[in-house]
């Protein structure tokens, strides 16, 4: 059984990665079966709607005010008591609705907030059902944090050694990395595939905002116009059907080959084709963008996780950060005259890749 949060988040793709691989191992073991638990949709459709819209207008307006939230100890310590008595309640809903028909012999969660939930169900009652977390980000946060977790999945090292300095011990923290599926790390020559795309052959760049197209993506697409060097751009605009018509519009100004993309099932491709991925840093994205050798140029990332994501893509060269968007076609310029830096950050990428994850989890889940 797996829970996430959102149809369409990072935290669904990585569940589905993991189901992938415990559905091709059903092939030898035929008695598995799968409930998966979209949780906030499970416990109230207008609560998450609220939810979700509430945190994109937050974000959009007032990003500050999230970093303020965003795992301090001040409201973890003062939201407690609260979130105690909410996971407890939904715990029992969810044990009389679910688990009581269901009956799962493992939980695997991808979202702190169903992994609190369960956690709660675990004090209260059915105290030996294994509960694995895996967590979709490279750094963790407090609300993470539950002493009836049977095992963490966690995308590093560092991830690792943060918990156990929070007290979780190290025989119930697994370094995996973040699953992602398997398409992403069969890699083909980008010619091939930019052929297959209908793409020209020329150094590409890749223009990404997440499954709701947020960040400053038609003043990117300008300033990359001011180059003199001759490349492609491609833009995936994710839901954002009124960014799509926009970026559409502006392919008639634009002085070089432009390919506008709403939501896409071959992000892959997309990947393997290009050169350089301007993104936000999301925890899937930059886990694919890595697997796929491909460097990141950062800007403007959501304070919080996105902004952990940034600092250990940066830390480790596969990514570089710049501090607006008009800082955009100085990093890209650098990078296009300057083809050694740019293979040095794919092969960091490379070597930051954990292609495996999703089999090394499903290992894991089926040990217990």
């Amino acid at each position: 059984m797996s829970s996430h949060v959102s149809t369409s988040s990072g935290h669904k793709i990585a569940a589905d990665a993991v189901k992938d691989v415990l559905q091709k191992l059903q092939e030898k073991s035929p008695e598995l079966s799968f409930l998966e638990i979209d949780a906030l949709g499970y416990f109230s459709p207008v609560v998450k709607g609220i939810i979700l819209t509430s945190y994109l207008e937050l974000i959009k307006s007032d990003p500050y005010v999230w970093e303020y939230l965003y795992d301090n100890p001040k409201i973890v310590n003062l939201t407690t008591k609260l979130k105690e008595i909410l996971n407890t309640l939904k715990s029992q809903r969810l044990k009389k609705k679910i688990l009581n028909g269901f009956q799962p012999d493992v939980v695997v969660c991808t979202h702190a907030f169903p992994c609190g939930v369960f956690s709660a169900l675990k004090k209260t009652s059915m105290n030996s059902l294994p509960l694995i977390a895996i967590t979709t980000d490279f750094d963790i946060h407090a609300y993470w944090l539950y002493e009836n977790v049977s095992c963490y999945l966690v995308a590093n090292s560092e991830i690792a050694d943060k918990l156990i300095h929070y007290g979780i011990p190290a025989k119930n923290i697994e370094v995996t990395g973040i699953p992602i599926f398997g398409n992403f790390f069969n890699i083909e020559d980008k010619q091939v595939v930019r052929g297959r795309l209908g793409l020209e052959n020329l150094p590409t760049i890749l223009i990404m905002g997440g499954n709701y197209g947020m960040g400053y993506m038609e003043r990117i697409v300008t300033y990359l116009n001011l180059l003199p060097q001759l490349f492609q751009i491609i833009v995936v605009t994710g839901r954002n059907k009124s960014l799509k018509q926009r970026l559409e519009r502006l392919t008639k100004q634009i002085e070089r080959p432009m390919k506008v993309y709403g939501f896409v099932h071959n992000v892959h491709e997309l990947m393997q084709a290009s050169d350089i991925l301007i993104s936000k840093p999301g925890g899937l994205t930059s886990a694919e963008s890595l697997c796929c050798g491909l460097p990141m140029i950062i800007v403007n990332p959501i304070p919080g996780q996105e902004d952990r994501n940034s600092k250990y893509l940066v830390k480790h060269g596969a990514a570089i950060r710049v501090s607006h968007a008009n800082k955009i076609d100085d990093a890209v310029n650098d990078l296009l005259r300057k083809p050694e830096i740019l293979r040095k950050m794919q092969k960091n990428a490379l070597c930051l890749a954990k292609p495996d994850a999703a089999a090394r989890a499903g290992e894991i889940i089926m040990s217990f």
